[in-house]
Formats: structure tokens, sequence, C-alpha cells
């Protein structure tokens, strides 16, 4: 993760988040986004996607466009009330990937990406962790992870 985000205070968002969905849920889909439209106040990060169950075309699991965009993107028009509007991936293809339980997939804030329905009798069960090198103070309580302290988002680190 160091070698991915560069030199200084490694950092992690807390909490991770815990993420499951109930076997045979075919509406269960986070529209295609960036993660930087969820955690802009976060600056240059990285999330590290890790499934707890066994991943495959029927489980679901993250669908990602191939290409970096080099900037945060207009999402459409709202339509759903919870997530964000989906972010149009224009005519990008599209990966998904075969994963089994602790494997990860780090995704850069401006990947385009999107979760897959649950089609599986099974629940999905994941993790999200998001990274970050500290250079100014976060917006939500953070973990420095070389001194395993928490910090409050208003409290000095050091």
């Amino acid at each position: 993760v160091r070698q991915l985000l560069g030199e200084g205070c490694l950092c992690l968002h807390m909490p991770p988040v815990a993420r499951f969905i109930l076997p045979n849920n075919p509406f269960a889909c986070v529209p295609v986004h960036q993660d930087i439209q969820y955690n802009a106040f976060l600056g240059h990060f990285l999330t590290a996607w890790v499934p707890l169950v066994p991943i495959d075309e029927v489980c679901g699991g993250v669908n990602v466009y191939e290409g970096r965009p080099d900037r945060e993107l207009n999402p459409s028009d709202q339509t759903n009330p919870f997530w964000l509007a989906q972010t149009p991936p224009e005519t990008r293809p599209v990966r998904s990937f075969q994963m089994q339980p602790g494997d990860v997939l780090f995704l850069d804030p401006f990947i385009l990406h999107a979760s897959a329905p649950n089609l599986a009798p099974n629940a999905r069960l994941s993790l999200d962790y998001r990274f970050f090198i500290r250079r100014e103070r976060p917006q939500k309580h953070f973990l420095e992870v070389d001194t395993m302290k928490v910090f409050a988002p208003h409290q000095e680190a050091g």
C-alpha cells in the first residue's frame, strides 16, 4: 500500500466498511461510480476491496471499467435516492474478477466501477478499506497505521 500511495504517514479511514449482500438479490448493485465522488475529502487514496466468500459470475463482485479517467467525471441525473447518480462509463469495456476469500482488489479513486448483483444462494460478504497518506486533516476518524492510534477529525495527530 505504501508503494502505491507514496511516502508519508499512512492512514486508514475509520471505520473500515463491512458489506453484505443478501442471497438471490438482483437489486443489490451500487451504480457505476468513482470512489473520489464519495470520498473527495481524503485527497489521493486507495480502496482495498476484500471478499470474505468466493466471488464468481453468480455471486457477483466488483465490475471494473477499463482505463483510468484523469479527472472526476460528472454523474448522470439522480435517479436513486440512496446512491449518487451513476457515472456513465461511455464505451469502456468492463471486467469482472473471480476472487477467493482474502484476495484484494485495489482501486484508484478515479477508476470507474460498480457492484454486481448477487444471484447466488449465499450472502456476499466483503470489507472495504480506504488508505491514504495524511497531508491535511481528514474530515472523518482515521487510524495512523504506524502508531495504531485512532484520531477524531478535529484532533491533532502526531
